[in-house]
This record gives C-alpha cells, structure tokens and sequence, in this order.
C-alpha cells in the first residue's frame, strides 16, 4: 500500500506524480504545488523536454478556453503559455498541462506597468469581427449574449447558481447598496461604444508572469470576453489601484493619438460590476470578510459618480 507521503510528498501531489508518470511517461519529476485559486490548483513539475504546469479544475471548459486563446492569440507581444494537453483527471476535476513560463507573478509595488499594459493593448488589437456574440464566451471563442448590455446587465456567472432569495438572505447583504450600484451601472452603460473588443475578462496581477521588466505570459482565460475593452482596465484597476493602471493607461491612448470617449463613465460602470458580482459571490459563499471588500469599493465608486 502507497504511503500518502512517499519522497516528503502531500496526498495531491503523489497523485499528480501517478497521474503524470500513468499518462506521460516516467520523465515527470519534482512535483511540487504552485497555489490554488478559488476553483483551480496548480502544481509544477519538471521533464526532460522543459518546465510545465498542470491544473486541476472542476470546468473543463476553462481549460480548452486556454488552448483557443494559445492556439489562436499567442504572439511575440502576447505571450500565452504552450497547451500541452487537456482531459480529464478524475471523474470530478479536468486537467491542463502549459508550458511553465519564465518569472513570477509582479508585485503591486515593482509591478512593470508599462509592460503590462502593452500586453493588453495587444490583447484589444485582436481582430473581434470573426466571433459572434457578447459577453462571457464558449470554448470556440463565441459570446454567449446577444449585446454587451444584456451581458453586464445580467450579472451572469457560470459558475454559480443565482439564487436570489439565497443571495438576498445573507445577514450581511445590503440591498440598498445593490440597487444603488445596479441603477448606476444600467446609466452609465449607456456611455458604452458600439464597437466590440476581445478582452481577457480576468487580467490582474494574478494572471501575469513576468520576468526583468517584462511580461513573460498572459494565464488563465477561463472568463475571456467580447465587449468593451475599458471593461479589462477597470478589473485590472479595481484589484491593483496602486499602480494607477486606468490613469496610465488613458495616458497612453492620448500618447498614441487616440481618443476614449466617456473613459470615466465607461470604467466606474465596469468597476460597479465587478463590485456587484463579487457582491453576489460572497454572498453565495456566505464570506462576509469578501463582501465588505466589494462593497467598500462599490461605496467609492458611487462616491465618485
């Protein structure tokens, strides 16, 4: 019978080295854990032909969203790690195997901003016009809505039963900071272009590698979109305002030339819908620590509207 702790190894990882070694091969070694997010965990693991990553993660599709953007995105300027493999792991989790990327996820504080940015302006040069819909998109790159507007609107969440007398029964819920965010994003989305961009839907920190000043790789396109691309620098501005990521990156638009009618109004209704679905997260979760943080940067938003 298999010790859980063979070679100082953790249950989760021996059986990532079985799975590794049972499907690619003896060559997989130094399994080791990277960290886990709210639906996913990743482990490192070294092989003769490289450095890789696999993830385990309950929806599948996450996974093949990752092999359409490498297959389809990935460039000089918008590095996306190699998809070596996606399947099943076990009759509840999938898997992906990418190529590991050299460097590290950036700091707030040394976090190249410059870099990350010009990333995701490569993200937005994407030609959008070959995909259908809206909003979140499938696997195959098409938006699942008919318009933006019902896709902000809607508040949707793959991931999570809306239950809305769930949702509305926490005891830290407030409804009326709900409906005040609510009616202020519907208002302000009416300052959103007709023009649609591909947009990374998740661009933080978390999801950027970079090494010596520059961005590395571009990770997890699970919630990859097609809408407004102000939509991405308001997420990316919501989690990481030191940086001051939206100012600078209206600075260079006007650099380049260009103009971004309404930015202001544009980036609070994206960063009211960002507050609104963690809002309903935590409530569906039932953290009130989470909630608090959303609903303190709802707060300021609608301070500033």
């Amino acid at each position: 019978m298999w010790s859980p702790y063979i070679w100082g190894m953790a249950p989760d990882e021996l059986a990532i080295q079985n799975f590794l070694c049972a499907h690619f091969g003896a060559g997989a070694t130094r399994v080791r854990a990277l960290g886990a997010g709210m639906f996913s965990q990743a482990y490192a693991f070294d092989a003769e032909d490289g450095r890789f990553v696999i993830r385990l993660n309950a929806f599948e599709e996450d996974f093949r969203k990752d092999e359409f953007a490498f297959a389809h995105f990935a460039a000089p300027g918008l590095p996306i790690s190699r998809v070596v493999g996606v399947g099943r792991f076990d009759e509840t989790r999938a898997y992906c195997i990418t190529q590991r990327c050299e460097g590290a996820p950036p700091a707030k504080q040394t976090a190249p901003v410059s870099a990350i940015l010009a990333a995701l302006e490569a993200i937005h040069a994407i030609d959008a016009a070959p995909f259908a819909g809206w909003g979140l998109t499938r696997a195959d790159g098409a938006g699942r809505f008919p318009s933006w507007a019902h896709y902000i609107l809607s508040l949707f969440n793959q991931k999570f039963e809306m239950n809305w007398p769930r949702i509305c029964a926490a005891p830290f819920w407030d409804a009326r900071l709900f409906n005040a965010c609510y009616e202020t994003m519907r208002k302000l989305l009416d300052f959103a272009p007709a023009q649609k961009w591909v947009l990374h839907g998740d661009f933080g920190l978390a999801n950027l590698i970079a090494k010596n000043g520059q961005v590395t790789g571009v990770l997890d396109w699970a919630e990859m979109r097609l809408g407004d691309c102000v939509a991405d620098v308001a997420y990316l501005d919501y989690w990481d305002e030191t940086p001051q990521f939206a100012a600078r990156w209206l600075e260079r638009k006007r650099e380049q030339g260009q103009t971004v009618p309404h930015f202001a109004q544009r980036l609070r209704c994206y960063k009211l819908n960002t507050a609104l679905g963690g809002m309903i997260i935590a409530s569906i979760l039932n953290d009130e620590a989470e909630y608090a943080q959303d609903a303190a940067r709802a707060e300021k938003v609608l301070a500033q509207v």
